[in-house]
């Protein structure tokens, strides 16, 4: 009976987590509790996983690489390296998937994918190259990265977790190195020699939009405004060099010409990057229409930001517009502009289907944009603030960060103890304030990790590990331990593309672990060899990393199912026969 109801609720969470028609971290919480009341497990096993030292590990890296990214200096190295790798595409292609795999080996890849497109596409355009060719291979080097170190991932941080709740010696920070390696340079090579030939060239006047990325949005004429009286083409909109694309004036639509006067009450369609928007707030006698009105005093209150907004593949937004989903009193924010590449249909922004990739410029709390990312699966691609000695103070956190991981990594201090004094240091010197630091920990994740630890105690009390590895056991046993470790790593590559990577990783390690030791073969190279399949899919444009170059790159849906999909086989190939040289079988 208890087999029964472990598996059905496997199967539930499965689905859940796939739909997001709840957030992961209650589904979690929600099957910790039917398991509590049914008996499977104790309220001790249940809150275990919570407890564990990878749990402050990964909380204090996400304090680190806030404040790491909110002082610019990940963006500084990134736009350095990007300009010194002179003009050839080949040593550009290369010293691009370089510089990401090593930065993504201890950042998180999509935040460094989104501070290093703005550099990357400026290059090209510098050197008259189709930004395709250059943002699709920094995609997959973020990802690549991750697959090098313990805290290159968020997904190694939790599989390393798992296995240390179950008995097994926890992955160490440069354990999956050699492997992560080999992964990487074989993406360099793959993408030089072949995957760069597969990426069409489209759009190359799209060129002309980079570096910032155009906006649209809507503004009003107020009362006395000085643009009153002013010619379209002679106003202080134009003047700021915002692209005006329609004129409202009392609901009816006025074509532009330079014999158009602007007058109180005129509603003006424009595209402009965020930077400009930003300054046109603040001008008097004009606002700017989200799907309410912005006032003055809201948009100088202090705790007001401005932020860039990614719609996520699961995100509950997508195919609503910001009128029906009542954007700003569910969430607390106001939607000023949006920026889809190719759209150039104006319409009223909060009328607009949000899809996948589109980018929204949203003002409010820091901790209702927050909550919004985590809740809705969207992605936070930078908040507009200014920090004074910004610098300095990110110089000095990245520094702490690089001790943190040599003193732990070589055992003079453990791990967890490490970063999490860097983090406290962070903190200490004013290189992130202590709500913003909180802020910055995904919850979501930590609650995912530590309950599904608890899940994993759960098929093991049940006995659901042992029924299904002798089923799996029993179906592959003339195939051998190598196929079925190979048949799990695809089973997890399938499951990351409606699930998120970690998740995907969590459901999978307790039956492959327990299959591995039915048949006698080592637990860990199992565990590894999933963990490391779980950050190498590479199928779909739906990984945030993917997604955001999307757009800018002018990319369809298929150029990433046949560069990627290939990728991805190779990639695999690589991990079946690699990971018994270092893990043995």
């Amino acid at each position: 009976m208890e087999i029964a109801l472990v598996l059905i609720l496997l199967a539930a969470a499965i689905v859940l987590f796939s739909f997001e028609a709840l957030s992961v971290d209650i589904v979690t919480l929600l099957i910790l509790f039917l398991l509590i009341i049914t008996g499977v497990i104790t309220v001790e096993e249940a809150y275990t996983g919570f407890g564990s030292d990878f749990i402050i590990m990964l909380a204090a890296i996400f304090v680190i690489g806030s404040a790491i990214e909110e002082n610019g200096i990940l963006e500084l190295l990134g736009r350095e390296a990007v300009r010194r790798l002179g003009r050839n595409v080949f040593v550009l292609t290369a010293g691009i998937m370089g510089i990401a795999i090593v930065l993504s080996a201890f950042m998180n890849n999509t935040t460094l994918t989104a501070l290093l497109i703005a550099p990357v596409m400026s290059i090209s355009r510098y050197i008259k190259v189709n930004p395709s060719k250059l943002l699709m291979p920094l995609a997959f080097a973020s990802l690549l990265g991750g697959t090098c170190t313990l805290i290159g991932t968020s997904t190694n941080v939790a599989g390393a977790a798992y296995m240390a709740s179950i008995g097994l010696v926890p992955i160490s920070m440069f354990e999956l190195l050699p492997l992560g390696v080999t992964l990487a340079v074989a993406g360099i090579i793959y993408m030089l020699f072949i995957g760069r030939h597969m990426i069409p060239e489209r759009g190359r006047g799209r060129l002309s939009e980079l570096p910032e990325r155009p906006y649209l949005s809507e503004v009003r004429i107020l009362p006395g405004s000085p643009m009153i009286g002013q010619s379209v083409y002679k106003s202080d909109l134009y003047r700021m060099e915002f692209k005006i694309h329609r004129i409202v004036r009392k609901r009816a639509k006025i074509k532009i010409d330079a014999s158009v006067y602007l007058q109180e009450g005129d509603i003006l369609f424009v595209e402009g990057n965020a930077r400009k928007l930003l300054k046109l707030k603040d001008k008097e006698g004009i606002e700017i229409v989200g799907d309410t009105l912005v006032s003055k005093t809201k948009s100088r209150d202090r705790d007001q930001h401005i932020a860039e907004v990614l719609i996520n593949k699961n995100s509950r937004l997508i195919n609503q517009t910001l009128r029906t989903n009542e954007f700003q009193r569910r969430w607390g924010l106001i939607g000023l502009a949006l920026h889809r590449p190719g759209k150039k249909d104006i319409m009223e922004l909060k009328n607009i289907p949000l899809q996948i990739g589109d980018i929204l410029l949203v003002q409010g709390r820091t901790e209702d944009i927050n909550y919004l990312a985590k809740s809705n699966n969207l992605i936070v691609v930078g908040e507009m603030r200014h920090k004074v000695n910004a610098t300095r103070r990110g110089w000095i956190t990245f520094g702490l960060f690089i001790l943190a991981i040599i003193l732990g990594s070589s055992g003079i201090l453990p791990i967890s103890a490490a970063f999490m004094m860097t983090a406290v240091m962070a903190v200490l010197i004013r290189a992130i304030d202590t709500q913003t630091a909180y802020r910055s920990i995904d919850w979501r994740l930590l609650v995912l990790i530590g309950g599904m630890t608890a899940f994993g105690v759960a098929m093991e009390n049940s006995g659901a590990d042992v029924f299904l590895a002798e089923l799996i056991a029993n179906l592959f046993a003339s195939a051998g331990p190598l196929w079925v470790m190979a048949s799990f790593m695809v089973l997890t590559v399938i499951l990351t593309q409606p699930m998120s990577n970690a998740a995907a990783a969590l459901v999978v390690l307790p039956v492959a672990i327990q299959t591995a030791q039915v048949m006698d073969a080592n637990p860990r190279s199992f565990a590894i060899s999933i963990i490391v399949s779980a950050s190498i899919s590479m199928i779909t444009p739906f990984e945030p990393s993917c997604i955001l170059v999307y757009g800018p790159g002018n990319y369809k849906f298929l150029d990433f199912v046949r560069v990627g999909g290939l990728l991805t086989v190779l990639l695999l190939v690589i991990i079946v026969l690699l990971v018994p040289v270092f893990w043995p079988l």
